[in-house]
């Protein structure tokens, strides 16, 4: 097995020192150490601006100025390789402020053989290959980071454009259909094809709304303040007040709905998401919505209940992507709803999540920092 070249700078004003040093190190099995030696501060640092060493040996007392002056400036520059203190002297507090500095290492020349020396060079390349490694990946991940930011916003961009300028043509579509079953006399089947170009044109702009919603969300300044729940919860489910009363679902409040850091119109858009998905999947016997919250660590929780046909445990993990639709519902819906909830919630810095089992029902929670 090939040795390994080691490139070592020792900077030293004692040429006895500096030999001692250097007959160590060549005392050293399986590595070959190219030492260069720098007898003064000057020459040391122009050397180490070079950055063409593996590691650094300073030592403490190097005229007027001293080891720790030299790190201090070296490092400075930007040099990463290693440097190692050595001084004769073993005093703790000089070792303390070597390390706090950014010395490697900190060796007691008079404590010092062949064997600690190795040690400690080895342990010293190998961490700072390792940190050095370990950078190199950050820096990696970050500009990946910033690249998949970059596309998601132009993808978020794109999709905003796309949904906006679907909404106008979309609007003739429908306005035309309810003109033609409203004014003119066609016959069943024409009817029946009418009312689908209807439902469906309508379907189509509640998802395009939910992507602007989505996309206006995206790069939305989060606006946090003390905001009330109970009137933002009651102003939710106000809108559902028509289906409601046609299902017979009844409303259960519970005993606190305490307040919460947030931003009112998005709460007003979670709680009746989860409102109109508890009538969307409600039970066909007694159906009911229970609101509720309560103060938890710090935080607070807000849950909506319902007895509807609950969502089996392997479907809760993808509930809150985008587009997901639980497999065999014949339910009609976008897929955005939970989405956008995950969204908002995360925005104002909450969790959100869903406790539920077929059969039994459902219940959404979000948590909002306590007011």
């Amino acid at each position: 097995m090939p040795k390994q070249h080691i490139r070592v700078l020792l900077v030293d004003d004692d040429e006895d020192d500096y030999i001692i040093t250097r007959d160590l190190l060549s005392d050293i099995e399986g590595w070959v150490f190219d030492v260069e030696w720098a007898s003064n501060y000057d020459d040391a640092f122009q050397l180490i601006a070079h950055c063409q060493h593996d590691v650094y040996l300073l030592d403490y007392r190097l005229g007027k100025q001293n080891g720790l002056d030299l790190l201090r400036e070296s490092l400075a520059t930007g040099c990463k390789a290693p440097m190692i203190l050595m001084t004769g002297q073993g005093d703790r507090a000089i070792d303390l402020e070597a390390m706090h500095v950014g010395a490697a290492d900190y060796l007691n020349k008079e404590k010092v053989d062949s064997q600690v020396l190795e040690r400690v060079i080895r342990y010293t390349i190998e961490r700072a290959r390792t940190l050095s490694a370990l950078r190199e990946r950050e820096e990696q991940l970050r500009q990946y980071a910033d690249e998949l930011e970059a596309r998601n916003r132009e993808l978020n961009a794109y999709s905003y454009t796309i949904a906006h300028d679907l909404k106008s043509p979309l609007a003739t579509v429908i306005g035309y259909s309810e003109l033609l079953l409203r004014y003119f006399e066609p016959s069943e089947e024409m009817r029946k094809y009418l009312q689908e170009i209807h439902t469906v044109g309508n379907n189509m702009a509640s998802m395009i709304d939910q992507l602007l919603q989505l996309a206006t969300l995206y790069n939305a300044e989060t606006i946090a303040e003390p905001i009330e729940i109970f009137p933002i919860a009651e102003a939710a489910l106000n809108r559902f007040k028509y289906q409601l009363e046609k299902h017979c679902v009844q409303v259960i409040w519970g005993s606190d709905l305490p307040p919460a850091i947030g931003h009112q119109p998005w709460i007003e858009e979670v709680f009746a998401n989860l409102i109109g998905n508890a009538l969307k999947y409600r039970s066909s016997h007694s159906p009911y919505i229970q609101l509720r919250g309560k103060r938890l660590n710090g935080k607070t929780r807000y849950e909506v209940e319902d007895n509807g046909i609950g969502i089996a445990k392997e479907h809760q993990a993808r509930i809150f992507e985008m587009f997901h639709r639980v497999p065999g519902s014949t339910v009609e819906g976008t897929g955005l709803g939970l989405a956008i909830v995950q969204r908002i919630i995360k925005k104002l810095n909450g969790e959100v999540g869903v406790e539920s089992q077929p059969g039994q029902g459902s219940t959404f929670w979000f948590t909002l920092p306590a007011a």
